[in-house]
This record gives C-alpha cells, structure tokens and sequence, in this order.
C-alpha cells in the first residue's frame, strides 16, 4: 500500500499542469470554392519514411538495429528521406545537410504519441498516467514550433486518439493513415468530416529492419521545390503529398502524374493502369469508381464537402489528400491552439491540489516514524 501511494503521489504531480481549453468550433467543410492541394503539383517527388526507431537509450527501448544500418536500408529501398524517430531522442546526421530531425513523443501507458517533424528541440512534457482531451491538448501547447510539423503516431493504438478527442484538439496537421499498426482511414474520414484540414502520412514505424513486414512497406510522396526540410515541411502543410502502402514489395507500382481541379470536377493521371481508382467522401462514402484505368474524371457532387481519392493497384494502396469545400481565400487552421477556460483551469489544479494533498497524509499516515511522532497506535489489520 505505502509503495503505491508513492507512485500515485509522484504521477499525480503532473497533473498540476492541467490546463482546460474551450472547445474549438468546427463545422464541415464549406464555400463555393475547392481547396485543391495538389495545385502546381510536379510527379518528381521524393520518397520518405518518417517513423523508424534504431537503438537508443542504451538499449532500453523497442529499437534492433544501429542508426547507420537503418538509414543503409531505406537509401536501398529508394528512399530520398530516412529519417530516424526515436523516443524523446533527436538524431542528428551531420553528413547530410537536408536531413530532417524527427523525434517520436510521449511516454504514457496509452501510447499516446506524436511526431515532430523537423524537430528543433525534444520537449519532455507528458502526463504519464490517463490523458483525457484537456491533457492532450496542453501537450500539443508543448510541442508547437513554427519551423516543425506534428504528427498524430498510429492514432488507433491502444485508441489512444479516439475520433471525439481528435475533432476537438488543435496543434497537429498530419495523422498517420498508413502505419505498421493497422490503416485508419475510417479516423481520418471522421476528422474530415468535421472540417480539419489533416492531412495523411504513411509511415513504417519500423523497429527492425530485418522483418520485411516491419520496414520499406509504407512511404509517403512529397512534391516538395526543394530537398531541404523547410521545403518539405511547407509541401506537408499544404497537402502535396500522397502515401503509399505496399504489403509485399518496396517500390513503386504506380503513381501520381497529373491531379488538377476544373469546373467542380476532379482530374487524374496515373503512370500505369490500376485495378481501380475510388472517389471517396463524407463519412467515408465511396462516391464513383473507375476500373482498370490510369485517368479519371470526377464531377464533385453538390452535397460533398471534401473528395478523397484512393488507388489501388496489384499489391500496393495509394491515399491521396482531399480536395475541400473553403471560402477561396484560407483553411481554418488546425494547428492554432484553442482558447483557455481559466475558472476552469484554476478550479481543477485546484482540485488536483486537494487530492495529491490527501494522499500525501495517507502517505504519512502510513508512515511509522510520522505515527509515532503524533502517538498514534500502530496500524493493525484483521488476518484473513
């Protein structure tokens, strides 16, 4: 009992820092004008995985293969991006000069975690125990720099990020959709559905590079104007990307050479012919399909608010970012924070307060010198 009281008092230490925000306002998608993220897209995109874990912290974490080994295996596969994501760790590859820093965050029993892209610094805020909303949402407060992009890392592990908690935060712009984990296109149509502008990411998160399974099955397609990571950071903010998912080889089938918007109508070419092409919307409807094609024509129907397209080809599945509904001027932004409640705020430190100050006076109460001091009997309990 007293070894438990301990730990509670020391995890509940970091709920002072609890902070309650207004929940942001969101509505669908709407305007007369069509936000297409692919405009001025170029087919020379670069190949890149965000998401591998080497060894790090002296073998303590989930990690099988040196930096330099990891970083051989994706330059083999392909890859024009390799970067390496360990836990609260940032590698530095001082040998490339456009080499993105990515940092795998969090460190909570729910595997609530986040990518920073371009990571200019490891923040070592968490809540270790429960997160609900409010605690998720001060940690993005953390996490923001202007020169970085976050992540959501496999939002339906352990449902660590419930689609009720990711229509409300703010502070992040990509979500994992393709990951190691499980695909969570129906999560990401539910925040779509809302409005947010999230756009997708597809990532190994490989922790050995020896499973095949594990390493050089999901990437994701930037059609950055240059190879340097603000250049690439400002093509993931605005969606000129794509991400692909190949259960048995690492390269390409297909991909994206045209995508353009004309007269409410979607256009696309391919570079080869794909089993089918899926024009899919609100709530995750699938709205036309196109078999055995490499274009497509796809007149966006009145009462959708964004248009997704999917393409699937032999092995290989690629998720492209949707075309939305907007007033042609700017997207609500996804990565402002919401306002503070302040009542609320102080009333619940408050609270938290109180409480970590009754278990501190259990944690005396158990105590034998403390008992002693104030002559109170010994503890006894009834043998069972």
């Amino acid at each position: 009992m007293f070894a438990i009281l301990v730990v509670t008092l020391a995890v509940s230490i970091q709920y002072y820092a609890t902070t309650i925000y207004n929940d942001p306002n969101s509505k669908p998608f709407e305007g007369e004008y069509f936000y297409n993220p692919y405009d001025g897209y170029q087919p020379h995109t670069l190949k890149a995985n965000f998401h591998a874990h080497s060894v790090a912290h002296m073998g303590l974490t989930n990690g099988s293969n040196e930096v330099e080994e990891v970083q051989a295996f994706y330059s083999s596969k392909g890859y024009d991006i390799a970067s390496i994501s360990n836990y609260q760790k940032i590698t530095v590859d001082s040998n490339n000069v456009n080499y993105i820093p990515v940092y795998e965050h969090g460190y909570n029993i729910k595997k609530v975690h986040q990518l920073v892209i371009n990571a200019q610094k490891v923040s070592f805020f968490d809540f270790a125990g429960f997160q609900g909303k409010n605690q998720k949402q001060e940690v993005f407060s953390w996490l923001k720099n202007p020169k970085s992009i976050v992540a959501i890392a496999h939002p339906k592990f352990m449902n660590g990020y419930p689609a009720k908690d990711l229509k409300k935060l703010r502070g992040y712009k990509l979500i994992e959709v393709f990951t190691r984990y499980r695909s969570t296109t129906a999560l990401w149509d539910s925040v779509l559905s809302a409005g947010m502008p999230v756009w997708l990411l597809a990532s190994d998160d490989s922790h050995d590079i020896s499973r095949r399974s594990d390493a050089g099955r999901r990437w994701t397609r930037i059609a950055a104007h240059g190879r340097s990571a603000d250049s690439v950071v400002a093509a993931l903010r605005r969606g000129c990307h794509y991400g692909v998912s190949n259960g048995e080889i690492s390269n390409d089938i297909n991909s994206l050479l045209a995508f353009n918007v004309r007269n409410d109508s979607i256009e696309l070419k391919l570079s080869n012919t794909a089993d089918v092409i899926k024009f899919i919307g609100d709530g995750g409807m699938v709205y036309d399909e196109f078999y055995h094609t490499s274009t497509a024509r796809f007149g966006i129907p009145t009462y959708a608010t964004y248009v997704r397209v999917e393409v699937k080809t032999q092995s290989e599945t690629i998720l492209l970012n949707p075309v939305v509904r907007f007033n042609g001027k700017s997207l609500s932004d996804t990565e402002v924070l919401p306002e503070v409640d302040y009542p609320k705020t102080t009333l619940t430190r408050l609270l938290f307060v109180l409480l970590s100050s009754f278990n501190l006076f259990l944690l005396l109460l158990f105590s034998s010198k403390f008992r002693q001091r104030l002559r109170f009997p010994p503890l006894a309990f009834p043998k069972i």
